[in-house]
């Protein structure tokens, strides 16, 4: 009657979460006008800035980007472009053009969990059982995200400002 029951169970589970943010990019102007500074003071930073430009160009959305952000204040008191703040890089006034444009993403947000069971039984005879784990439960939950948001990270890990 000596025998040995062994027992593994796992289970997965993958969820999309739905999501639903305002974003704000980078106008076109504020991106002419920032690599047109660099170009001056520091070129060698201009690569990463074409890569980050480019992320937030590509982004999921970005060609519904409007200009709806509100306009901000000098330190002169004369309005800046929308989304510009206190920067009046971009000109002041009617002419003033905006720095950030905005859309309403829905790029979803993918979770994963998992889920390891065990038990192992030893019957040594009809009175004599031994149960060295009566239960282990392991489980495992990494939430995953794949939209901008991560790109944007990998490419900070990437590449640094020289």
């Amino acid at each position: 009657m000596n025998k040995a029951f062994f027992f593994v169970n796992t289970e997965g589970l993958r969820v999309l979460l739905p999501t639903s943010n305002k974003v704000n990019i980078p106008s076109p102007q504020f991106q002419a006008a920032t690599l047109a500074n660099l170009t001056s003071t520091s070129p060698a930073s201009i690569p990463f800035y074409n890569n980050l430009f480019g992320l937030w160009k590509n982004a999921r959305g970005a060609n519904r980007a409007q200009n709806v952000l509100l306009p901000g204040t000098a330190a002169n008191g004369q309005p800046t472009g929308n989304g510009c703040g206190t920067f009046a890089g971009l000109g002041t006034g009617a002419a003033a053009a905006p720095c950030a444009l905005q859309f309403q993403s829905t790029a979803g947000n993918q979770t994963n969990e998992w889920l390891l069971t065990t038990r192992v039984d030893q019957n040594f005879g009809s009175n004599d059982r031994a149960l060295p784990i009566p239960s282990l439960r392991c489980s495992m939950h990494r939430a995953t995200s794949r939209n901008t948001k991560d790109r944007f990270r990998r490419l900070i890990r990437s590449e640094a400002l020289p």
